[in-house]
């Protein structure tokens, strides 16, 4: 029986009908869904051995969680360089060492894209804010932070350090041992702030209710990746595809944006039309993107707003908790914090001097200091000065980044560069500690927590490799990263700068607050300390 819509007479009906298409669906597929899983998670490899279970154990679990980097280092002596692994309800392949990790990455036959659809949906729930560029392999959203945000850094900078310390001001102001249950909150509103000022000019940025949809947007997208999930989950996938096919909630936060950005995009386009040539174009990149309108092959306005969104609220999602966790290593290692802040007061100073030095070579005479307060030296090029600030931060996200990560699937029969076939639909993934916590690669004592690690080194926190894959490799690494860093250094100087002491609430909980996985709920406040 084939059901006509034109036979579907009322709106009651229509959504009745919505509703149960997707249960009618998911309830026809969940036999062979099921079928699928088991056989990829108990399937075998001739070329690959499978790590034994412990005595009446399913998976290795818990094997992983009691000491993850002692297990990861035992499969790696006795499985060698490819092996099987149960875990997180997946069964996956493993790889180790620099070599096959770069290879992992660089291979356009596995793919991150479709590892990370199958374990979350991510795919619908992105597709789902816009109308345009929905191939899989599009790279849109690449191009347009590689094309729009990465050049413009210098002139970011300024407008980015401004809305942060506005909202640091109103959220968390001067306080003597003040206790914030989730630091995160104040975190999220000082980035979204800052990114929409960014991505879609001040005027629209400062809106609250264009911040708040930000903020609200990493609440769905925190939901979609199962923050704090390590595990494979069928139904989070289900529901994520089945809830952002049908009747996706994204549709309100585009309008507002739309409802936003409208106004202002008729007044830049009228006064572009009175002026000519004589017309300052507006620095955002809303606006760069209305220029590059058909190169892109946006719909409409809506369409437009949309990839706005994609690339805010994954900004905004990754760079507050990225932040947030950088104030807990700051709180667990405090005897760090005043060498830290030396270095932004020696930086900062000199920055201000060159500034001065510079308007007056200019003929640039004002009755008032160009530089009042050390925020206003904070630039891209103060930033990069910073050496200290830099390693640390490199060194946070390389303890934090968990130890399995990363995977990529088989989009074929494969054969890799050692020798050992991978079939299709494999997920493959890389043991971080054969990489990131390898004496070879780190330098001496590469278990324990050294901030000024990498000082001297050319090894920045932008630059990636085979030992610092936070941000990926190759031509898919994450074009966000000179921002996102840009911007978490930033947060940092403004909260050394205004606290001489950040501690935490509960120092019983310290390791679970440095390990946390992104998105995770606080498992502990912080208390924050004025200089004043």
């Amino acid at each position: 029986m084939v059901l006509n819509l034109a036979d579907i007479q009322t709106i009651d009906q229509l959504a009745a009908f919505k509703a149960i298409v997707p249960l009618a669906v998911g309830t026809a597929s969940v036999a062979y869904l099921a079928t699928k899983v088991a056989s990829n998670y108990y399937s075998s490899d001739k070329d690959i051995p499978t790590v034994a279970l412990k005595d009446g154990a399913t998976s290795h679990d818990e094997e992983y969680k009691k000491d993850p980097k002692a297990f990861m280092l035992r499969c790696e002596q006795e499985y060698g360089s490819v092996y099987n692994l149960h875990l997180f309800n997946q069964f996956q392949t493993v790889v180790n060492g620099p070599e096959l990790a770069r290879e992992l990455f660089l291979r356009d036959d596995l793919n991150a894209g479709d590892a990370v659809e199958e374990l979350t949906g991510m795919r619908v729930f992105f597709r789902s804010m816009t109308k345009s560029n929905h191939e899989d392999d599009s790279m849109v959203i690449h191009f347009l932070v590689r094309d729009f945000i990465t050049p413009y850094l210098n002139l970011y900078t300024p407008r980015i350090v401004r809305n942060l310390e506005k909202q640091l001001d109103e959220h968390l102001p001067d306080c003597d041992r003040k206790l914030v249950k989730n630091p995160v909150n104040i975190l999220q509103r000082m980035v979204a702030c800052a990114m929409a000022c960014v991505f879609m000019g001040e005027e629209i940025g400062v809106q609250s209710q264009v911040i708040d949809t930000f903020i609200q947007c990493t609440y769905d997208f925190n939901e979609v990746v199962g923050a704090g999930e390590r595990s494979k989950s069928f139904w989070r996938t289900f529901r994520t595809k089945t809830k952002y096919t049908y009747m996706s909630p994204m549709a309100k936060h585009i309008n507002v944006l739309v409802n936003a950005a409208t106004p202002v995009i008729l007044r830049r386009r009228k006064e572009e039309a009175e002026e000519g040539e004589a017309y300052v174009r507006p620095d955002d990149v809303m606006q760069r993107m209305l220029d590059n309108f058909d190169k892109y092959n946006f719909v409409d306005i809506e369409d437009l707003c949309g990839h706005l969104l994609v690339m805010v609220l994954a900004s905004v999602h990754t760079t507050s908790d990225a932040s947030t966790n950088l104030l807990y290593y700051l709180a667990q290692y405090p005897e760090y914090i005043d060498k830290l802040y030396e270095e932004m007061q020696e930086v900062l100073a000199q920055e201000a001097r060159e500034i001065e030095e510079l308007a007056i070579k200019d003929g640039i005479t004002t009755d008032t200091p160009l530089i009042t307060k050390p925020s206003d030296a904070m630039s891209a090029k103060a930033m990069k000065k910073m050496v200290y600030l830099d390693s640390f931060v490199r060194e946070v996200f390389r303890h934090r980044t968990d130890l399995i990560g990363i995977p990529h699937m088989a989009r074929k029969n494969l054969t890799l560069g050692n020798g050992v076939r991978i079939p299709k639909g494999r997920s493959v993934t890389v043991n971080l500690r054969s990489t990131h916590w390898e004496e070879s690669m780190q330098g001496p004592d590469p278990l324990e927590f050294r901030p000024w690690r990498f000082v001297g080194k050319a090894k920045g926190t932008t630059k990636v490799g085979p030992d610092f894959l936070p941000f990926g490799m190759g031509k898919h690494a994450c074009p966000g990263r000179f921002l996102a860093m840009q911007e978490i250094k930033t947060v940092a100087c403004m909260m050394i700068g205004r606290f001489s002491k950040i501690e935490m609430e509960d120092p019983t909980k310290a390791y679970d607050s440095l390990h946390s996985m992104m998105g995770a709920p606080a498992v502990t406040g912080l208390y924050f300390t004025s200089r004043q």
